[in-house]
Parts: C-alpha cells; structure tokens; sequence
C-alpha cells in the first residue's frame, strides 16, 4: 500500500488554492482522482472545510498510530 507523502500533501493544497479540480490535481501526480478526493474529504479542517497540509499530515500520522499493530501468534496466545 502507497501512502500519500508530505510533498504529495503540499502539492494538493498549492493546486486547491489554485482552484484546479481533484481530477487534474490527480493527474499532476499521478494518483487515482478517489484517491485524491478521499485525501481532501479525509483531512481537511472540520471548522471552514479547507485542505492544509501541516493538519492534514497530522491527521494522517495520528489515525496511523491509532490503529492496532499486528501481534504475531505465541505460544502463551
């Protein structure tokens, strides 16, 4: 699985301010536009509906380290 990266997050909020679509930001770099559209919806501020990157990367870090990590099976499991 690809993750999006912090420049990839910079990149989609310079074209957002440039009022360019998901579908052509998508197309900038090289991603599926749902993928894009998910990022947007995902991680923008929940107070005025704007992307910014620095939160957006936050969010993402934060929802990565919330989520359970895989235990292997032991002999005491």
């Amino acid at each position: 699985m690809k993750f999006i990266t912090y420049e990839e997050r910079h990149t989609i909020a310079h074209l957002l301010s440039q009022n360019l679509s998901p579908a052509h930001i998508a197309r900038q770099l090289g991603r599926h536009k749902s993928t894009i559209t998910r990022e947007i919806k995902r991680n923008a501020d929940q107070r005025n509906g704007k992307y910014y990157y620095d939160l957006a990367n936050r969010k993402a870090q934060n929802r990565q380290k919330s989520k359970p990590k895989r235990c292997d099976y032991t002999p005491s499991i």
